[in-house]
């Protein structure tokens, strides 16, 4: 992807392919991709929350409260659901057992199913108590065996629906990704988590802790032979087999995505880059480098006249945000000024000037002519195509 733009919503497909959704300043698309590197995209002035694997084999991205849009594996698109914004679907769906959308109701008393046609039944449900009333359900997955499985991460349990009822599995972790095995259980991360859990299909549960040198890990996905791999925050895979143990492999794009294909080829996705490796293919280098960053001024301390403009620099294409935060000893949560959002793309960097407002600087002048201390800190955040970002913090006392 180019600087400014970014892609989410990795949906794989039953042929191989996979789809993301794009967003690409101001302008949306849908992205379908081949394995053997065919890469097209489709405009559309939709917007999408989430997506997932529609009932009919198609991807779904949820531009509503009930409503969708499809794309094929032609690149056609359409829209679908229901206009009904008084009962919205939950804040998770995936494709059930009887081939329909099934999503939770709000209010925790039913699940919605949904027809490939938009058309909705609403079916009752009982579902254990959250523990907050703010709690929302954080992935949702259907087991080989026709089970859903839902998990709620603040309350750090695991909801199952089947035919024998609703019933709950306390985990000692905040569920987050779940991937359905091929034995009606599922694999379980949690981000913030040192370690990952599998749950079999009586609901025991297996914890596996991570290496001392891995913090967490994002997505998972199941493989075609059982192994579970995760993704890890630094251009790695860790694939844990059913017995615990564990490997790592590089990938060749910092990922935040994965899922595999029918063959076992594996999709990696990021907020920068798409990636697709055959079984077997080895991986590319991945740059988890963020650009560097320089801003003048920059220390302990600066006079009023260089505070006038602070010039920041990176030396290849990045995203720059950056934002000042003003403190005259009035507020300990001193005043924000704006947020400037600037992109450079010339392939060996740039200069950006964030500029303080003349009626700040002379805010900031009173202050110290009374006798008063003062101060700013800076905020800058570059980041670049892959995805990688570098964030500079900084206060500096201000002198007259």
């Amino acid at each position: 992807m180019k600087v400014g733009s970014s892609l989410d919503d990795l949906i794989v497909g039953p042929d191989g392919g996979a789809w993301v959704f794009l967003d690409r300043r101001g302008a949306s698309a849908v992205g379908r991709a081949e394995p053997d590197g065919r890469f097209r995209t489709t405009a559309t002035s939709e917007y999408s929350v989430d997506g997932t694997l529609g009932p009919d084999g198609t991807a779904w991205y949820e531009i509503g409260p009930a409503q969708f849009l499809r794309a094929d594996a032609a690149d056609t698109l359409s829209t679908g659901g229901d206009l009904d914004f008084d009962h919205p679907l939950g804040s998770v769906f995936a494709t059930g057992p009887d081939g329909m959308l099934w999503s939770p109701a709000e209010e925790r008393n039913g699940m919605w199913h949904m027809a490939p046609d938009g058309r909705r039944l609403f079916v009752p449900v009982k579902f254990p108590k959250p523990c907050d009333t703010a709690v929302a359900f954080t992935d949702m997955i259907t087991a080989s065996d026709g089970v859903v499985w839902l998990s709620d991460r603040e309350c750090g349990q695991l909801v199952r629906i089947g035919a024998a009822g609703t019933n709950t599995i306390d985990v000692d972790l905040g569920p987050e990704d779940l991937a359905a095995d091929h034995s009606g259980g599922v694999w379980v991360s949690g981000s913030l988590e040192h370690s990952v859990l599998h749950v079999d299909a009586a609901g025991r549960v297996a914890r596996f802790d991570l290496p001392s040198d891995r913090d967490f890990t994002d997505d998972v996905a199941v493989a075609p032979h059982d192994s579970a791999w995760f993704v890890l925050p630094d251009c790695r895979l860790l694939r844990v087999t059913p017995a615990g143990e564990m490997t790592t492999s590089p990938t060749p794009i910092h990922a935040s995505q994965l899922g595999f294909d029918p063959s076992g080829g594996v999709w990696l996705a990021g907020e920068g880059a798409l990636a697709h490796l055959a079984p077997g293919e080895p991986s590319g280098a991945c740059d988890d480098r963020p650009p560097s960053i320089r801003v003048r001024p920059h220390g302990a301390s600066t006079s009023l006249r260089r505070l006038r403009t602070v010039a920041i620099t990176v030396r290849e294409p990045a995203q720059i945000d950056a934002t000042a935060y003003y403190f005259d000893g009035r507020s300990r949560y001193g005043t924000s000024g704006p947020t400037i959002t600037r992109l450079v793309r010339t392939p060996h960097g740039a200069t950006v000037r964030y500029r303080v407002s003349r009626r700040q600087l002379r805010r900031l002048a009173r202050r110290l002519a009374s006798g008063h201390k003062a101060s700013v800190t800076m905020s800058v955040v570059a980041g670049d195509a892959e995805g990688n970002l570098n964030i500079d913090t900084f206060t500096m006392r201000v002198t007259r």
